[in-house]
This record gives C-alpha cells, structure tokens and sequence, in this order.
C-alpha cells in the first residue's frame, strides 16, 4: 500500500494526539490536586515565552495554582529521575515538552 503524504490528515492527527497528551496531563494534575497537596508541573526551559501560554491554559481548566517551574532541556533524564524519586513522594507531578505544548495551542486556534 502506498501511503503518501496528506498534509490535513497529518496534521489533524497530530493536533488531536497533542490535545489527548494535554488532556491526560491536566487529569493527573486534577487528580493530584485533589489530595490536597500542592501541584507542581516541570517544563523544559525550551517553552521560552510559552509558558505563559501554559499558565493561560491552565487557568482555562481549572488548574491556576499549579506551580510551574522550568528546567534545562539537556538535563531532562536527570531531571525526570529527581522529580520521580523527590517530589512525586508529596506531590503530582507532570512533565510536557514545549512541542506538546505548541501542539496543544495550535489545535486551540
């Protein structure tokens, strides 16, 4: 079967795995917030001038008092490894990549 490229077609499966992944995301951050304990959300520090976007959406669902903070891209595997075994003891957790993210408001638009 020959597959060629279509444009829409990829395209829209892409946006709507990028809304899946952001609406998994904001479930496990609903879900740790409901325990009470604080929320905290590490992006890399490629989302540049994004991460107010993410605050926005944030807010939109409900989760504004979600700690955002960043982190080095190049330290991403060290970082996931700390933030598995020190944070996620008392506190959910979720990790997005400033791709997923531009995913996510490009299907928004």
């Amino acid at each position: 079967m020959d597959r060629h490229f279509n444009f829409n077609r990829d395209r829209d499966y892409a946006a709507k795995v990028a809304k899946s992944m952001y609406g998994k995301m904001t479930e496990q951050l609903k879900a740790a917030k409901a325990s009470g304990e604080p929320v905290y959300l590490a992006v890399s520090d490629a989302i540049g001038d994004g991460i107010e976007m993410l605050r926005e959406l944030l807010a939109r669902d409900g989760l504004a008092d979600t700690t955002v903070f960043t982190f080095p891209e190049s330290k991403l595997k060290e970082t996931a490894a700390t933030l598995r075994t020190g944070l996620g003891l008392a506190a959910g957790v979720a990790l997005v990549t400033a791709d997923d993210l531009a995913e996510v408001e490009d299907d928004a638009d």
